[in-house]
């Protein structure tokens, strides 16, 4: 046999498309610092912001993310960062510590990178609770009127007065 059989047959490799994409900080109106990550053109025809759940951070939405853009391109914009207290975001006085805080937080990065037009909240469990309590503000808080919203394991409120959640009003978690 030649070499030239011996050699693997090529192997066929998804395109991805690469966009660059930001690192930076937002300052929330109480001085957390939260580390975001901007990716795609600001003035994109949707915009996308990843909310990520308890005890995780931004880059849980990594295949997420890359699906998205390899599926869209730039006719997307993708942001996703991390709560405070979570990732490399700053830490936080323990009151700061709430749903209503987070969303918050959501609104001032909507703010500070200047997020407009159509937009669609993707919030998985603390994620989720984030978008709802968002939605919940007055309007002239929300600077941004989503047109879409995804929800994965989430709740909608009242955790710890329903079935096993009721055991998470116990002192000890």
């Amino acid at each position: 046999m030649t070499t030239a059989a011996l050699a693997a047959p090529p192997v066929a490799r998804a395109t991805t498309i690469r966009r660059q994409y930001r690192q930076l900080t937002v300052l929330a109106n109480d001085g957390i610092r939260l580390a975001c990550t901007d990716r795609g053109d600001p003035d994109a025809a949707h915009t996308v912001v990843f909310l990520h759940g308890l005890c995780l951070n931004s880059t849980s939405w990594t295949h997420h993310i890359n699906q998205l853009t390899n599926r869209y391109g730039p006719a997307v914009r993708i942001i996703s960062y991390d709560h405070r207290g979570h990732g490399i975001s700053a830490s936080a006085p323990a009151p700061s510590y709430t749903i209503d805080r987070l969303a918050a937080d959501l609104s001032d990065v909507l703010r500070a990178l200047r997020v407009h037009g159509p937009l669609t909240l993707v919030g998985h469990s603390m994620g989720g609770m984030t978008a709802l309590a968002y939605l919940e503000q007055p309007c002239n808080q929300r600077p941004v009127e989503p047109t879409g919203l995804v929800l994965i394991a989430t709740a909608a409120g009242k955790l710890t007065q329903r079935g096993l959640g009721r055991l998470l009003a116990a002192p000890v978690p």
